[in-house]
């Protein structure tokens, strides 16, 4: 069950630092989201660590003093 498209967090890999960019996903249920591609989205350019068509499972963190969800770990269905 679909529940609306909300912006979570997904990290950087290889950034040589902790980086985490927001994207768009579709929310299935309270802590689980469909990621969703951006315009932008290039593989080569930045590798997510969840890329777009992933379900992922989300926790709830301080990001840039928000409480927001990050991705943590994929949702193999």
């Amino acid at each position: 069950m679909c529940t609306g498209i909300e912006v979570i967090y997904v990290r950087l890999l290889n950034e040589n630092t902790y980086v985490c960019r927001p994207v768009e996903a579709i929310k299935l249920d309270d802590f689980t989201f469909r990621i969703l591609p951006t315009e932008d989205y290039d593989p080569y350019d930045e590798e997510w660590e969840f890329p777009p068509g992933k379900i992922v499972r989300c926790r709830k963190e301080l990001v840039n003093n928000y409480m927001s969800f990050v991705a943590f770990e994929e949702v193999i269905r």
